[in-house]
């Protein structure tokens, strides 16, 4: 009976053992996926760390960009302010100029009255 009951359990056993190959099996391929994809969300992540690198490097060009820019139309404005400082001086000038040269025609008008009256 101990013997019938030994056949037994090998029987049982023997019957379980393909099951059990089968899930190792199963259990392997599960790995195998896993670690393959483990690989591939590593080279994402790698990818990811690239991207946010060049994106800071492209908000700090960016920053610096926008710095120049702001130094630059400061620049300008003052440009455009001397011009117009200019532009008031050159108009003073011009009417400084003017005015002389009306004091100097009315001059010459006087110096042709004065000659036209002495020869008649």
């Amino acid at each position: 009976m101990a013997l019938q009951s030994l056949k037994d359990g090998t029987a049982k056993l023997k019957d379980k053992s393909g099951d059990l190959a089968d899930g190792v099996k199963s259990l392997d391929s599960g790995a195998k996926k896993l670690s393959e994809n483990i690989t591939k969300l590593s080279k994402g992540a790698s990818t990811l760390k690239t991207g946010i690198s060049s994106l800071r490097a492209g908000t700090d060009k960016l920053s610096a960009g926008a710095g120049k820019l702001e130094k630059g139309i400061g620049s300008l404005k003052d440009g455009a302010d001397k011009l117009s400082a200019g532009g008031d001086k050159l108009s003073s000038s011009l009417n400084t100029v003017s005015a002389e040269y009306s004091k100097i025609n009315a001059g010459i008008i006087t110096l042709v009255d004065k000659v036209s009256s002495l020869s008649g």
